[in-house]
Formats: C-alpha cells, structure tokens, sequence
C-alpha cells in the first residue's frame, strides 16, 4: 500500500492536476507514511521489550510488562502522530500539546509520582 500512495504522491507532480486533487493527495501520503512509521516503531520498541524481558528471570511477569509497556508506547507514538498529522493539515496543536501535559501531570499527581 505503501508504494501505490507513493506513486500517487510523485506522479502528479510531474503533471498538472487540480490543486484540490494534490491536497488530497499529500492529505492520504502523510496519513499512510505516518502509520508506516508508527507500526514501524511499534515492531521495534516490541522487540527491544522482548530482550529486555527475555533476560529477566520471572517468565510470568516479562510478558505483563511487554503487555503493559506495548499498551503505553501505542498510547505515546498513536498521540503524536495524530498531532503530526493535524499539524501537517494546518491545524494549530499549540491547545492540544499543553493540555497532554497538563493531562499527564494531572495523572502523575494522581499516582503520586511527582
């Protein structure tokens, strides 16, 4: 899927198509780069938890920390990449980055982390 919206996102350019039709275009390009890449991080944050897990004694506990740890990377890398892609569509996300962290520190004061 990836190359056929690649082809799509290069061949008008080299012709002249409507403006309307080419902001669709790199509309459908980000969004399917963006989750290439997040599915990519994924693969690879997931297979960096699994080392670190394999070398832990407790068979039982690895898996509820690749689980649980996988639940908060999809949470992290899904967030920024809808921001990524609401900020490449011309939305500003100056209100939704300030009220991430103030969410996440609410939460963190919550469980008494701070």
């Amino acid at each position: 899927m990836f190359y056929i919206v690649l082809s799509l996102y290069i061949g008008p350019r080299f012709l002249v198509v409507d403006e309307h039709i080419a902001n669709i275009i790199h509309i459908i390009f980000v969004v399917v780069v963006t989750y290439e890449i997040v599915r990519a991080l994924q693969i690879v944050i997931r297979f960096a938890l699994e080392q670190y897990a394999s070398k832990n004694d407790n068979p039982a506990s690895s898996g509820s920390m690749i689980h649980l740890g996988m639940l908060f990377v999809r949470i992290g890398l899904w967030s920024i990449a809808f921001l990524f892609v609401l900020s490449n569509l011309g939305i500003d996300i100056t209100a939704l980055v300030a009220s991430l962290g103030i969410g996440s520190l609410a939460i963190a004061r919550r469980y008494k982390i701070f």
